[in-house]
C-alpha cells in the first residue's frame, strides 16, 4: 500500500509487511504526482476524485475521476468544457484518456457491472483475501513520524471491506468498529468525554498505561477474568461519578454493562452505536493485471469469490483474539461478517446465481458442437436433397 497514506499488516495482524515487498499506486509508480488529479485553485476546493463532484462554478472535476480520466464523461455532464474543439471530443465523450491514460477494454465484460461496481471495486486497495487485514495509516496512527510502531496501535482498522454507497455501487473500504466507555440512553451507548472518563476510572483500573496489554497480553491465560474484574469496577465507578442508571463499555460490536446485580459484566443488547464505521477507498489502485475479474466470471461468481464470501472480523481493544474467556464460561460470539451480507445479499440468492456460473465454459463448448452438429445435419439434408431431385430428373 502507498507509504504515504497507510501501511498493510500481514496476513496474522501480528506486523508490517515490508516495505521493499508491497508495491505503490500504478499512478505513481508511472510518475504521476498527487496534485496530477488531485488539483485545487486559490479556492482551495481541491479535486477528490468521485464520480459526481462538482465545483461550484463547473462541472470540470468530473474528468478527474477514474471514469472521466480513462474513459471520458459525456458532453452533457462536463457542458463547461465546449470551448475544446470537436478534435478533443472522441465518442460523445469529453477529454477521455485524460493525463495520457490508457482507454480499458473491458472486453466481454457485461454492461451491468458498471452500474452496481464503481472502478475501484476491481483496482483499488489492497489485494483481498479470504479475510480483511488490517492496516495503518497516516491520519489516523501519524505514520511518517518519527516514532517506533507495534502494529497494534488504536484504532485497530480492516480493509478491505467491499459495501455498497448510496448510488447502490460496490466499493473497497476500510472500516473499523466504535470503542468508548459511556451509557446506556433509549437503548443506545452514549459516548463519555474520554478525559473525563480517563479521571473516574484510573484508580479502580490501576492500569498505569495500556488497558489491553495490561489486562490480556501479560496474563492471557487470565485475561478474561482480569477484563471483567477491572471492567465491571471501570463501569461502577462511572454509574457512580456520572449518576447513570446503566454505564456501558463498546468494543469490537458488542456492548458490556452490569447485570442485574450490578456486580458482573453482562452482554447488552445491539445497537447501531456498536456497528461498524466504513469509509471508501481508492488507493492504492493495482495494475490490470491484479484487478478483479482478469481470471473470469468465476473470480467473482463463485462461492469463495471474495468481493462476496471474504469475511471481516470485529476489531476493538477488546476482541476474540486477545480477549479468550475460559472454558468453564459462556464466551462471547464475536460474529464473522461477510461481504454479501454486508451488501444486503443473502447467501441463498447468491449461491443460486453463482449455479449459472459453473461450468459456463464447458456449456459453450456443447452449445458450439450442438450448433455444428445441427449445421451438419442441415448441409447433409440438402445434399441428399439435391442427389434425389437429381435422380427424379
Amino acid at each position: 500500500v502507498d507509504e504515504m497514506t497507510s501501511m498493510p499488516l500481514d496476513g496474522e495482524g501480528t506486523g508490517f509487511v515490508e516495505r521493499w515487498i508491497h508495491d505503490n499506486d500504478v499512478h505513481l509508480q508511472s510518475g504521476m504526482k498527487c496534485v496530477d488529479c488531485h488539483r485545487n485553485g486559490i479556492d482551495h476546493l481541491m479535486v477528490r476524485g468521485f464520480e459526481g463532484q462538482a465545483h461550484p462554478d463547473s462541472d470540470v472535476m468530473q474528468t478527474l475521476s477514474c471514469t472521466g480520466c480513462h474513459l471520458g464523461v459525456d458532453q452533457d455532464d462536463a457542458h463547461t468544457l465546449n470551448h475544446f474543439t470537436m478534435d478533443e471530443y472522441r465518442d460523445k465523450t469529453t477529454l477521455a484518456t485524460r493525463l495520457g491514460s490508457p482507454m480499458p477494454l473491458h472486453e466481454g465484460l457485461p454492461a451491468v457491472h458498471f452500474d452496481r461496481l464503481s472502478c475501484t471495486a476491481c483496482h483499488g486497495g489492497t489485494v483481498p483475501r479470504e479475510e480483511s487485514i488490517r492496516a495503518m495509516t497516516s491520519l489516523a496512527h501519524g505514520l511518517g513520524e518519527k516514532k517506533h510502531w507495534t502494529g497494534e496501535e488504536l484504532p485497530l482498522i480492516a480493509t478491505p471491506v467491499f459495501a455498497k454507497l448510496d448510488d447502490g455501487k460496490i466499493y473497497p473500504m476500510r472500516a473499523m468498529w466504535p470503542a468508548f466507555w459511556g451509557y446506556m440512553e433509549e437503548g443506545n451507548p452514549v459516548p463519555l468525554p474520554p478525559e473525563e472518563v480517563y479521571d473516574v476510572t484510573r484508580k479502580s483500573l490501576r492500569v498505569r498505561k495500556n488497558f489491553v496489554e495490561e489486562v490480556f497480553l501479560k496474563k492471557p491465560e487470565e485475561g478474561w477474568e482480569q477484563f471483567e474484574e477491572k471492567t465491571v469496577k471501570g463501569l461502577v465507578a462511572i454509574r457512580k461519578e456520572f449518576k447513570v442508571e446503566q454505564p456501558a463499555y463498546v468494543s469490537a460490536g458488542v456492548t458490556y454493562g452490569l447485570d442485574d446485580t450490578g456486580e458482573a459484566l453482562t452482554v447488552l443488547e445491539e445497537s447501531p452505536m456498536q456497528s461498524m464505521v466504513r469509509w471508501p477507498l481508492a488507493h492504492n489502485v493495482r495494475p490490470a493485471g491484479w484487478s478483479l475479474g482478469t481470471g473470469g466470471c468465476v473470480e467473482c461468481h463463485a462461492d469463495d469469490g471474495r468481493i462476496f464470501a471474504s469475511t471481516v472480523n470485529p476489531l476493538g481493544p477488546v476482541r476474540s483474539d486477545v480477549a479468550p474467556r475460559p472454558e468453564e464460561a459462556e464466551p462471547v460470539d464475536l460474529p464473522v461478517i461477510t461481504m454479501a451480507s454486508i451488501q444486503g445479499i443473502e447467501d441463498w440468492e447468491r449461491m443460486i446465481w453463482n449455479q449459472l456460473f459453473q461450468g459456463r465454459a464447458t456449456f459453450k463448448y456443447v452449445i458450439a458442437a450442438s450448433m455444428g452438429t445441427t449445421l451438419l445435419c442441415i448441409c447433409i439434408a440438402m445434399v441428399l436433397g439435391v442427389s434425389r431431385k437429381r435422380e427424379v430428373t
